[in-house]
């Protein structure tokens, strides 16, 4: 997804993250210019402890989730695992999912996987660039909904 946002050339091939990936993006919305920090974390159980470093001050967290029910149902361990963290004093901030490899066949829609993780839910396919700009208007609309509330 990171390499989508920054307009690099996609991994066609599956490798799961290990450890953490970075990268930064500049967004322009109605109400300004927003400098996004994009965290690819492994999403395996023992990286979760690290996501508190990492989402301090955090307004707005992007989960991605392969659109399988394997892979939803991780994601909503994880969604589950943040929203115990804002009730127990961490930041309070608003999770998005981006239903990823919309593409294939045999995945939920978007619409179930939001049934399943509770929060919003809009579908993508991570490797096409001519996502690219929905993507970015997700994130533009997700920002200026958590901006408008501060």
């Amino acid at each position: 997804m990171i390499n989508l946002l920054l307009g690099k050339a996609p991994q066609l091939e599956y490798r799961p993250t290990i450890g953490l990936n970075f990268g930064q993006k500049m967004i322009k919305s109605m109400l300004g210019e927003h400098e996004l920090n994009l965290w690819d974390f492994g999403g395996q159980k023992n990286f979760w402890p690290m996501y508190n470093s990492y989402l301090l001050n955090t307004k707005l967290c992007i989960v991605v989730t392969d659109s399988t029910p394997t892979g939803v149902l991780k994601t909503k361990m994880i969604i589950d695992w943040l929203n115990k963290r804002d009730e127990n004093g961490g930041d309070k901030m608003k999770i998005v999912a981006l239903a990823n490899k919309q593409d294939l066949s045999g995945v939920m829609t978007a619409e179930r996987v939001a049934n399943v993780l509770r929060c919003p839910t809009y579908p993508v396919v991570a490797i096409d660039p001519l996502h690219r700009e929905n993507v970015i208007e997700i994130l533009k609309t997700n920002i200026e909904q958590v901006v408008k509330v501060e």
